[in-house]
């Protein structure tokens, strides 16, 4: 069925500074919450959050009472 569609572009991210340090867990992590906040901005939604889900997360959980949340997946969440 034929639809319209949008497509929004934001601004380029420059990942260059962690060209070296591929396989880095604390550098994937840091990388995800970025582009996870820069999609919020991009769905006009700046005020999300992002949030790094575990293995055993699932989809409508709250973040954990310690305020962390495990790596694995990802979330980004109302503030």
């Amino acid at each position: 069925m034929p639809a319209k569609a949008r497509v929004i572009v934001g601004q380029p991210i420059d990942i260059s500074e962690f060209f070296d340090r591929q396989g880095d867990k604390a550098v994937l992590k840091h990388l995800t919450e970025c582009f996870l906040i820069e999609i919020a901005k991009a769905g006009r939604r700046a005020g999300l959050q992002a949030q790094l889900a575990g293995k055993r997360w699932k989809a409508g959980r709250r973040r954990p009472r310690n305020g962390r949340a495990a790596s694995g997946g990802s979330e980004v969440t109302d503030s």
